[in-house]
């Protein structure tokens, strides 16, 4: 079975939307354990934008901050693929150094490396646009699969 490897949008949108700490603690508990499991995964990029917030949600990630991924050097390797690849798109550059001063290339990256399963809620974007989207950028690569929460919930028959 391949892991997950999740995008922060994942954390917050969860919180922010269907599942927030004080209503869902079953949701963030199951997430923990998959953590905790190896089951999913982020990069240490992840857990940096996450923490900014200082609220529930960065607290929470704090308990889990040695499983956010530092990037060894097959992950490096592919995350300058992935910068040589986004600079030379027809891209605004503003849009390009928002997407490269962010967590995103970096958990493609590590996907990438691994062969695992991305977890975001980004959705691919039509090839006459301007925006770089993760779906986009592992399509490029080709070995990427792109799910959100509600497949991950599927795929790992969670029970809230």
């Amino acid at each position: 079975m391949p892991r997950f490897c999740f995008d922060s949008n994942v954390l917050i949108q969860a919180k922010n939307g269907p599942y927030p700490f004080e209503i869902f603690p079953a949701f963030w508990n199951w997430f923990g354990d998959q953590i905790k499991s190896g089951t999913v995964y982020s990069s240490y990029f992840v857990y940096d934008e996450l923490i900014r917030y200082d609220d529930e949600l960065s607290e929470w990630v704090k308990e889990y901050k040695e499983l956010f991924l530092e990037p060894d050097e097959n992950v490096q390797k592919k995350y300058a693929e992935i910068v040589n690849q986004v600079q030379q798109s027809d891209c605004p550059s503003a849009n390009i150094d928002k997407f490269l001063a962010g967590a995103d290339p970096w958990i493609i990256a590590h996907a990438l490396v691994a062969t695992d399963v991305l977890v975001t809620h980004e959705k691919r974007v039509g090839a006459d646009s301007k925006k770089i989207k993760i779906p986009n950028i592992c399509d490029t690569f080709g070995s990427v699969e792109c799910i959100d929460t509600y497949q991950l919930l599927k795929r790992l028959s969670a029970r809230l």
